[in-house]
């Protein structure tokens, strides 16, 4: 007697949880704000400021078991280090705008 058995699999959606932390962060911020009445102010960074992020992933909904997500980890911490840099270092800088006081 022969048995045969087929399986289809399909794309499942499922919710990936992870936590991020700033464990360390220290560099050379350039603050910047015109003369009075300044409406914004920007923030920079003068070289790679020295970053430390720790990602943790918590679950999978609908999962008991959580399989090791080591790469994706590191695809996180280094999508968010690319990211800031993108943003914030030198020449780049981000906007704040100074909210009216009266």
């Amino acid at each position: 007697m022969k048995a045969t058995m087929k399986a289809q699999w399909s794309k499942v959606a499922a919710t990936l949880e992870i936590i991020v932390y700033l464990v360390h962060f220290s560099g050379k911020l350039i603050f910047r704000c015109e003369s009075y009445p300044a409406k914004r102010f920007s923030l920079g960074f003068q070289g790679e400021p020295d970053m430390h992020f720790e990602v943790k992933t918590i679950g999978i909904a609908g999962s008991t078991k959580l399989p090791s997500l080591s790469n994706l980890n590191a695809f996180f911490e280094k999508r968010l280090r690319t990211s800031f840099l993108e943003r914030l270092l030198l020449p780049n800088r981000m906007y704040f705008r100074i909210p009216k006081s009266e």
